[in-house]
């Protein structure tokens, strides 16, 4: 408890605050730390965050993606970033659930900003870009796990042939950029349109990857699966094949960071439970 006040002297000591500001701390946030700044009547939100290895995480990196995003009309404006904070404005809106994500309009809108987010962010990206294809996430984690010390070590030993049967899959996708933590809390809906945050393991990578967050944590129902696929791809059936293998990545990667996050912090046992089952469900024939 004794260093939050040095925290909040840290962030009332950033450069970009034009008045006096009010400082409250927001849930979430296991890699970082979020806070809800008030100034002069404007509201902001600051990330607090140091480079995470175990995850890939560079906070340098991250900085330049959420400003990039910014100009592609994606994400808020990023207000300021040094020494491992972020200061973002912040959106007036509601923060999305699962279920907003299953079918109808909320959907349609979250499809519709992964399309803008693969189509327009190469183009703000005038930057090199960290490694996020999938199968290099997933060797990432796998590098974490193999130390016979972990204790998710035998739990992801069993899960060794998924991650080699989509060896070949996922090395003919064609690659380009990828968000690659699209889940509901990570989207908010200001009532006209729906914004992306928090980019912190954004990178080059599958776009489609993202699509196939969205229907694993959007619980995206059967038999619309195939229907949000072609509209997210124009009806490319080399797109529709593959969605099996990414939905496969997608699940194996989010246990994966279940299971090195855990060895950090402890406190994940009911996520990587929920996240097993989903991995199960996604396997290949």
């Amino acid at each position: 408890m004794a260093k939050q006040p040095i925290l909040d002297d840290s962030i009332r000591a950033l450069p970009c605050w034009r008045g006096p500001i009010a400082i409250e701390p927001l849930p979430g946030g296991l890699t970082n730390r979020n806070y809800l700044v008030t100034c002069r009547g404007e509201r902001f939100v600051v990330r607090r965050g140091f480079d995470c290895p175990a995850h890939g995480i560079e906070r340098v990196a991250e900085a330049a993606i959420s400003a990039a995003a910014a100009r592609a009309s994606l994400a808020p404006p990023l207000i300021y970033a040094d020494a491992g904070f972020l200061v973002l404005r912040h959106i007036d809106g509601r923060t999305l659930r699962a279920e907003d994500l299953s079918r109808g309009e909320g959907l349609a809108k979250a499809i519709t900003l992964l399309r803008q987010c693969r189509d327009s962010m190469p183009a703000f990206c005038d930057f090199a870009l960290p490694d996020r294809r999938p199968i290099r996430l997933l060797d990432h984690y796998a590098g974490v796990l193999a130390a016979p010390g972990h204790r998710w070590h035998a739990a992801f030993r069993r899960h060794e042939a998924a991650l080699a049967s989509l060896r070949e899959p996922l090395a003919a996708r064609p690659q380009g950029f990828a968000h690659n933590d699209v889940h509901a809390g990570n989207l908010i809906d200001d009532g006209a349109r729906v914004w992306l945050i928090d980019w912190e393991y954004a990178g080059a990578g599958d776009p489609l990857l993202d699509l196939a967050s969205l229907a694993n944590n959007g619980l995206v129902a059967a038999d619309t699966v195939d229907g949000m696929v072609r509209a997210w791809s124009d009806g490319a059936g080399d797109t529709i094949a593959s969605f099996p293998a990414l939905r496969l990545a997608a699940a194996l990667r989010d246990l994966f960071w279940g299971y090195v996050q855990d060895g950090l912090t402890g406190g994940l046992d009911a996520y990587i439970s929920a996240n097993e089952q989903r991995v199960a469900k996604c396997a290949l024939p």
